[in-house]
């Protein structure tokens, strides 16, 4: 996975009003987590369960540096992290809505 990607992973979990169900709608609908934030806000508010006000705040600065400050510590720290679109992800836990 690219830095780029673990960013736009780690920023929609900041996100106070999207939660990882959403966080996934938002993904499959947009094809990868960076394109999420690539894609125009009418087009994500055309996914089943999104309104308006899941999307506050979906660009806000605030986000992007706290999931950068992240991703340096997990580089730092050498940290393995996994998603779930990912080859190698626990098998098991592929089925879980959350």
């Amino acid at each position: 996975m690219t830095d780029k990607e673990l960013i736009a992973i780690l920023r929609l979990q900041r996100l106070p009003r999207i939660g990882d169900i959403t966080a996934k709608k938002l993904i499959a609908f947009c094809g990868s987590p960076s394109a999420v934030f690539a894609d125009k806000r009418e087009q994500l508010l055309k996914i089943a369960g999104i309104g308006s006000w899941s999307l506050e705040g979906l660009h806000d600065d605030i986000y992007l540096k706290e999931a950068m400050i992240e991703l340096e510590y997990i580089q730092r720290n050498k940290i393995s992290y996994s998603f779930y679109q990912e080859e190698g992800y626990p098998s098991r836990l592929v089925h879980c809505p959350d």
